[in-house]
């Protein structure tokens, strides 16, 4: 926290060192792994709330388990997403092995974030600390490359990708991508547009290290896709990014603003876990098969609810003790899933009705 004071952060994203991925182990071991490490992230964040944020990781050698470790950190864990390394060994992310997860992560609103662990070939790297100087924007390259390439962002417009270091060397050379396209039939197999269209879609941090190399990512993305990173707490991270922007005399004061906090509020707000706050009152009332809802000033909030025969009112924490029912951030009924119920909502500041799905 006094890290964080120092360089001007109020609110970090937090996960795991990329040498904790463990693609390479059993994908049950794996699955055990990212379990602990979530819980552990959760635990830092439960501790902080106010300061940090979290972004899970899942064992990507099982789609099957990675998809259900990712619904178990944004339904359970109430966190903004995850981050997800650039390869899989010899499988790239945008496998169609992997389309499951890309769809789940879109459905729940995700954050993602790709960070690199070195590259996939390291044997012209041996030296002068290559395998990450040059390995790691280098895989971060590849994987965006295949992201775009392979559709990923055409089949999932909304998703939200964040690419660390920059987006490596694909987030300053889009246009030879764009050539590609419209000279090389294998270039849009998958995608019905220039690549630069979907990179677009993606956010960049702003570990570039130069100011010049930020002015040039503003330029082409937009200062609306340009996020605040540090890579802390490595010696390849630089530790006074709020300086970094500040001293970049081309941007102005709003676009400054946008791309230390802005952007990145904006990013993880769709999916934030919200909490209650313990002195606030919920009031469920069973009025035959609907359910009218609502909290003392933050509206929104349904989720597993069994209604009592008749009005009673808690507070989360003593709803949940008492009906062993967590009070979690509700999704709107326009994501109506199989098997969910339909119920109406009323906020308690304006008295406006919404409607929310949930379990039984």
């Amino acid at each position: 926290l006094k890290e964080m004071d120092k360089m001007g952060i109020d609110v970090q994203a937090i996960s795991t060192s990329p040498s904790h991925y463990n693609y390479r182990i059993e994908p049950e071991l794996n699955r055990q792994a990212s379990r602990v490490v979530n819980e552990r992230l959760a635990e830092i964040v439960a501790s902080h709330p106010d300061r940090f944020v979290a972004l899970g990781t899942v064992p990507m050698q099982d789609p099957k388990m990675a998809v259900a470790e990712l619904e178990y950190c944004m339904k359970k864990l109430g966190f903004r997403g995850l981050e997800l390394g650039t390869n899989v060994g010899k499988t790239e992310i945008a496998d169609p092995k992997y389309e499951k997860l890309w769809a789940k992560a879109q459905e729940l609103g995700a954050v993602i974030f790709l960070h690199p662990s070195g590259f996939t070939d390291t044997s012209r790297m041996k030296e002068h600390f290559l395998t990450n100087v040059i390995g790691n924007p280098l895989d971060t390259t590849m994987a965006i490359a295949h992201i775009v390439y392979g559709g990923i962002l055409e089949r999932y417009p909304k998703l939200k990708i964040v690419a660390a270091h920059g987006g490596g060397y694909m987030g300053h050379y889009p246009a030879r991508m764009d050539h590609a396209y419209r000279v090389r039939p294998e270039c849009h197999d998958f995608i019905t547009r220039p690549p630069s269209y979907y990179m677009k879609k993606i956010y960049y941090d702003t570990m570039v290290f130069g100011e010049a190399q930020l002015e040039h990512l503003v330029k082409l993305w937009g200062e609306s896709h340009v996020v605040i990173g540090t890579d802390y707490p490595y010696d390849m991270g630089y530790y006074k990014p709020v300086d970094f922007i500040e001293r970049t005399a081309s941007l102005t004061r709003k676009q400054k603003d946008a791309i230390i906090g802005g952007n990145a509020a904006g990013l993880s707000a769709a999916s934030r876990a919200k909490r209650l706050d313990p002195r606030l009152k919920i009031t469920v009332i069973e009025q035959g098969p609907q359910i009218s809802y609502s909290t003392c000033g933050i509206p929104y909030y349904l989720a597993n609810i069994v209604a009592p025969d008749s009005l009673i009112s808690y507070t989360p924490e003593s709803f949940e003790k008492e009906r062993g029912i967590k009070v979690a951030a509700n999704t709107r009924i326009d994501n109506l899933e199989p098997g969910r119920k339909r119920v109406t909502g009323v906020r308690a500041d304006t008295g406006e009705k919404q409607e929310f799905f949930y379990d039984r």
